[in-house]
């Protein structure tokens, strides 16, 4: 065979082999591109709450519950709406999360924590106290309601062990935990 049909056999070859694992390439490169990729994991640590205190509010003297938020990045965490965000009570007997009615309703918007600031947070529930605090009361009057409301919540919602905060647009979990069994 001659030297000139010897390279051009061969050079097709390499051009037909060379053409194969390039279309086998894009087609790898493709399907991987394509496939669903899973969500990105709840992160729980970027924004955490703190209890604080637990007190009746407004003219229905519903239970809010004050905590202090802490933004631990570098960025500014903002809630413009109740839109994409869950509320769930964490309940103690079955160690699970249950919807409780309101709760995203009863969140105050805006939301804005500063990065690597602390914030005041206060989360209410439609769930009434009896008694309406005193007007004009002394610190101790304060203090002894204060310390009433604690113990009607830890006897009367004794399942309730807490808050959960779904934020699905930037995929934050923020835990409420219960402090008002510990008291101040």
């Amino acid at each position: 065979m001659p030297l000139w049909k010897k390279l051009l056999l061969r050079s097709f070859g390499f051009g037909a082999g060379f053409g194969l694992v390039l279309c086998f390439a894009i087609g790898i490169w493709a399907y991987y591109k394509s496939r669903p990729k899973p969500p990105k994991p709840w992160d729980t640590r970027s924004i955490t709450a703190e209890f604080d205190s637990v007190r009746p509010s407004g003219d229905k003297n519903y239970l809010t519950f004050y905590y202090v938020l802490e933004n631990n990045t570098d960025f500014d965490y903002r809630l413009e709406s109740g839109t994409g965000i869950d509320v769930t009570v964490k309940l103690k007997k079955a160690k699970t999360f249950a919807q409780f009615g309101g709760l995203r309703d009863s969140l105050k918007f805006p939301v804005f924590v500063p990065a690597r600031r602390r914030v005041r947070f206060p989360l209410t529930i439609l769930y009434a106290y009896q008694v309406k605090e005193p007007e004009k009361s002394t610190p101790e009057e304060r203090e002894r309601y204060e310390t009433e409301v604690r113990k009607y919540v830890t006897d009367e919602l004794a399942n309730l062990d807490g808050f959960v905060l779904f934020d699905s647009s930037s995929r934050y979990e923020v835990d409420f935990p219960n402090g008002w069994k510990q008291g101040k």
